[in-house]
């Protein structure tokens, strides 16, 4: 506790009253209390004495002492007590408007002036008391660790606005803008991070006025000024670890890190085979499959109908890869004389006909959308192609891109606003530029179908507010941050920032996906299902008409047979009827031989 600056509540310990109470306390007090070394009265013990004397009067005023007779007269009392003023407001007793301040020194503390309300500090009490707003007046204080002078940084704002810097030559604009009015002599302060320091201010639990100052310089020297005492505090500043000798920081209010962005280009390779892309290859497999495996099923079931399919080997196999294509082609399903062939080509034209207009469609999509890459996606390639680099003027990415990425500080050029940067990608004067991740983001947004984040994210800084080194605000001012992103208020100021030069066209690197047989399995499935149904019908149609064919032909011949047999039985008696009369005339039959 030793070097504490606090309050004491206060009350005048003079006068006739406060002397005779202060004597027969002390003496009741010790004779009940022999051991206790402190017996002196306190603002307890005056309070107490003013609440007993309050009650007494109260109950000398009324005859009948019901209770709320009784309240109303102790709301009534307005006197100078031992502890001060009593008078009660709304039924309640009226604070003290003078404390006592005190310097704790081990043990025991010092008096070092008091404090009234609406008057300011002083050194003593009374008409001749002499008020001032600031503790200047006061006594010598003797801050922790025996300093007689201030400690840098816990100087809050001793009547005087907090002067923040602000850095003028930021490259994100919609993040800190200073406009500069030279006729009217005015500066406006505004952006992200003004709105997020205004904002984090109305979250502290007491007020605390500050006022902008410009400051046109890098940005390590900018937390420098707050180290010289130029600046109170300054925003918009990236925490590094080698500025904390200079600085106490905020926790960042943005995501920290160093994004790597690339032009982008088109994907010229292996244009020549842009056809086959539509499907994939498991796809143009199964279509293959379906074509060979329908053009023989209506090779089957049109052989016999026409004669033109007959032939060569080679000439039946033309036929058959034709029959199978044709609905891929044109409908020609007019010249088909079999009904199963008919039922077969309905199905397939229907299969055919959606399979060729998505075909034409994803093609078109392919044809038509603009698929890009980054020209560098690979930062040890790039360290060795020598290509240039860009950053930001002034910032510590500098610093980070040649001592941990290893880059060449003569391969190195350096920018101002965004828009430098686009120009200087257009020129070919970089290759690749380093920003901070705010400014990729929204760089990355205005210029999303030119340029892509290439690379990891390389997690090293945020942005935040920097303090004197040991200065109290640090607590209040975090607490106010956090409550900030967790309401959702710094999303909210981000996507307003991001969202006047936000692209639609995010996907600028996808390209249309291939289609499998996942999208069309139900239809193949249709169309070879009626092709095998078609197939097993007619060869159950022949076989039963081989069958029939076969029994008629055995009953004909049968019945041939049969004929031509009576036929020669009846030649045989035709015969032995013509020969009897030469028998007669010289033979004569007796009755036994019929």
């Amino acid at each position: 506790m030793q070097g504490i600056v606090g309050v004491k509540s206060y009350f005048p310990e003079i006068g006739l009253q406060y002397e005779d109470f202060y004597y027969k306390f002390k003496k009741r007090f010790s004779s009940e209390n022999p051991h206790e070394l402190n017996n002196e009265p306190g603002i307890f013990a005056a309070r107490a004495y003013d609440a007993v004397w309050t009650l007494s009067l109260s109950m000398i005023q009324i005859k009948n002492k019901k209770d709320q007779m009784l309240l109303d007269k102790i709301l009534l009392n307005n006197f100078t007590g031992l502890s001060g003023k009593i008078h009660f407001t709304d039924q309640r007793l009226d604070p003290s408007d003078t404390f006592q301040i005190i310097n704790v020194m081990g043990k025991d503390y010092k008096e070092i002036g008091f404090w009234t309300n609406g008057l300011g500090f002083s050194n003593t009490i009374g008409q001749n008391a002499a008020f001032n707003s600031s503790m200047k007046e006061l006594g010598q204080v003797l801050w922790p660790g025996r300093p007689w002078g201030t400690p840098r940084g816990w100087i809050l704002a001793l009547g005087k606005p907090l002067r923040i810097g602000v850095p003028v030559m930021d490259s994100l604009k919609q993040s800190v803008t200073v406009i500069q009015d030279q006729t009217e002599n005015t500066t406006t302060f505004q952006g992200f991070t003004i709105d997020i320091f205004r904002a984090t201010m109305e979250l502290l639990p007491y007020h605390l006025p500050y006022k902008f100052y410009p400051f046109n310089g890098t940005f390590d020297n900018l937390v420098k000024q707050v180290y010289l005492k130029n600046f109170d505090a300054v925003i918009d500043v990236s925490i590094i670890s080698y500025r904390y000798q200079y600085a106490d920081f905020t926790q960042p209010y943005t995501d920290p890190g160093v994004l790597m962005v690339v032009p982008l280009k088109s994907k010229m390779d292996h244009r020549a085979w842009l056809f086959m892309k539509p499907f994939t290859k498991t796809m143009w497999v199964l279509i293959l499959a379906m074509v060979i495996y329908n053009g023989f099923i209506l090779w089957m079931l049109e052989r016999r109908h026409s004669p033109e399919i007959t032939g060569s080997m080679l000439n039946q196999t033309g036929t058959m890869a034709w029959l199978g294509l044709t609905p891929l082609i044109k409908l020609d399903g007019d010249k088909l004389h079999s009904n199963l062939s008919k039922m077969v080509m309905v199905v397939w034209l229907f299969v055919a006909l959606i399979i060729t207009q998505t075909y034409t469609a994803n093609l078109a999509s392919m044809l038509t959308a603009e698929r890009l890459e980054p020209t560098v996606d690979n930062i040890d390639r790039l360290r060795n192609s020598y290509i240039r680099v860009g950053y930001s003027s002034g910032s510590f990415v500098k610093h980070y891109v040649e001592t941990v990425l290893k880059f060449h500080p003569e391969n190195m050029r350096n920018y101002g606003e965004l828009e430098e940067f686009a120009e200087a990608f257009r020129r070919k004067e970089i290759g690749v530029a380093f920003l901070e991740a705010p400014a990729a983001k929204f760089f990355l947004a205005k210029y999303c179908k030119e340029f892509i984040q290439a690379g990891p994210l390389y997690k090293v800084g945020g942005v935040g507010f920097a303090f004197p080194r040991g200065s109290p605000l640090i607590l209040h001012v975090n607490k106010a941050l956090l409550d900030l992103v967790e309401t959702g208020k710094v999303s909210e100021l981000e996507n307003k920032m991001l969202g006047s030069e936000e692209c639609e066209d995010t996907k600028v690197n996808g390209e249309t996906a291939s289609l499998s047989p996942n999208s069309f399995w139900v239809l193949f499935i249709l169309t070879g299902g009626t092709s095998t149904f078609s197939l097993l019908v007619y060869v159950f149609c022949m076989n039963y008409a081989n069958s029939e064919e076969k029994t008629i032909w055995g009953l004909t011949t049968m019945i041939i047979q049969q004929c031509n047999h009576a036929k020669r039985r009846m030649s045989g008696k035709v015969s032995d009827i013509a020969e009897s009369p030469t028998t007669s005339s010289t033979t004569h039959v007796t009755p036994t031989q019929v």
